[in-house]
């Protein structure tokens, strides 16, 4: 029997702030990151905010800086400090995400972090919600040493849609009873997999989208309640 499962983004959705951009912070500052493509990060990231870029081209960009930005480093240091972020930034998690991951979890359903955002930070974001998997951004290592290449394609415009849909198939997952969690245009492509998808905490272009397929629309004050409704 196939099972049912959580599709949930993070930043935005389960949690305030971007937690990526936290971690490139720390990583600057331990010299985990080569400051020539956190340079091109911030000029990306400003060319986005005054709206020179568009939100996929922002994503797009970011991915790339990111991957070459950690050539030649190790991969257990940038671990540490993933940890050593996340732990520093709980109080970012919002109190329902807790609530609606436990609940869903003594329900059976398999709960999964789905993030544009790196790996390693979301990983130790999963654990803190005690999520059963992650799909994130990874880049590829050799004999623990990152080589600047991306292996993910997430920061597309289907990514997240086509990454869920191998997930589910790979973990004997039922799409059509699970439920999908995201608060922007890039989870548009995940929560369409998902035969329940929720905006949660949606910006504006996510909540236009959820009104024109009628999706389900609710932030983090009334989320717990809904979850419970729906699922019983």
């Amino acid at each position: 029997m196939l099972k049912k499962g959580v599709f949930a983004d993070f930043d935005g959705t389960l949690s305030s702030g971007y937690l990526s951009m936290a971690f490139l912070e720390e990583l600057i500052e331990q010299k985990l990151f080569h400051k020539s493509n956190y340079n091109n990060q911030k000029i990306i990231y400003k060319e986005y905010t005054v709206g020179n870029m568009s939100y996929d081209r922002w994503i797009e960009s970011w991915a790339y800086e990111w991957a070459a930005g950690l050539n030649g480093f190790d991969e257990s240091d940038l671990m540490r400090v993933a940890k050593k972020v996340v732990d520093n930034r709980k109080q970012h998690i919002n109190p329902s995400s807790y609530d609606i991951m436990d609940y869903l979890k003594d329900k059976k359903h398999h709960l999964v972090l789905v993030s544009v955002g790196c790996q390693e930070v979301m990983y130790f974001a999963a654990k803190e919600l005690n999520m059963d998997g992650i799909i994130a951004t990874r880049c590829e290592t050799k004999d623990g040493v990152y080589t600047g290449r991306l292996l993910t394609d997430l920061h597309t415009n289907n990514g997240k849609g086509d990454a869920v849909r191998i997930y589910a198939k790979n973990f004997g997952i039922n799409l059509s009873k699970s439920i999908g969690l995201g608060d922007s245009k890039h989870d548009i492509s995940m929560l369409l997999s998902t035969g329940t998808p929720i905006a949660l905490n949606a910006k504006d272009t996510l909540k236009r989208m959820a009104e024109r397929y009628d999706w389900h629309i609710r932030d983090s004050e009334n989320i717990s309640k809904y979850i419970r409704e729906l699922v019983k």
